[in-house]
Parts: structure tokens; sequence; C-alpha cells
């Protein structure tokens, strides 16, 4: 697999991670709907979907739709299993594991196909 291709995917999945948990943060904070806390989370994720948009419109063209666009989606449901454990308490099934593993097996199964 490509390094640029890999190294921008887990970029792209980190920012849409943290987007994902600034707005799960934001929809836990404070009892009333428009509070400073709460809008700060929101537009802090609203800010970051739009660069996340951009870029991803870049790297579409300057990588293979159908090996970035698997990469950059497991890496983001990887990061994003992972920050609801690591910062919501979410717990781990084995079935939610199993769905990892199969998820990253078919991404190295995609990517190592098409690189040939």
């Amino acid at each position: 697999m490509n390094l640029a291709l890999l190294l921008n995917s887990i970029g792209l999945a980190l920012t849409l991670t943290l987007s994902h948990v600034l707005l799960r943060k934001g929809g836990l904070t404070g009892d009333a709907y428009i509070s400073f806390p709460r809008m700060y989370y929101t537009t802090s994720a609203l800010f970051l979907y739009l660069l996340i948009f951009l870029y991803y419109g870049y790297l579409l063209q300057r990588f293979k739709l159908s090996i970035f666009y698997p990469v950059y989606t497991s890496l983001s449901i990887l990061f994003v299993f992972t920050s609801g454990i690591i910062f919501f308490g979410e717990g781990i099934t084995p079935r939610a594991v199993s769905g990892i593993i199969l998820i990253l097996l078919g991404v190295v199964l995609l990517s190592s196909s098409q690189a040939t």
C-alpha cells in the first residue's frame, strides 16, 4: 500500500473521529439547548467537517477511489470505536471486535488486490 495514501487516510480518519467526539461531547453538555459549551463543541465539529470535506476532495484527485475510500472509512470506524471506549466508557463486545477484524481484513484484501 502507498505510504502517502495510508498517512493521509490516518490523518483524515483521526480528524473525522475528533469531530464525532466533539459532537457527542456537545450533546452531553448541559441541559439548555443553546449553551456555550454545546455551541463550542458543535461549531468546532462543523469546522472540522468543512476541513475534512475540502481535504477529502483534494485527496480523491490524488488516489484511486477504490482503495482510498475503503482504507479511510475503515480507519474511521476503528478510531470512532476506540474513542467511544476511551472517552465515553462504551463497552467492548465480541461481536464488535469481530466486526472490526472483518472490516480491517476486507481492507487488507482489497488494497492488496488493487496493488497488482
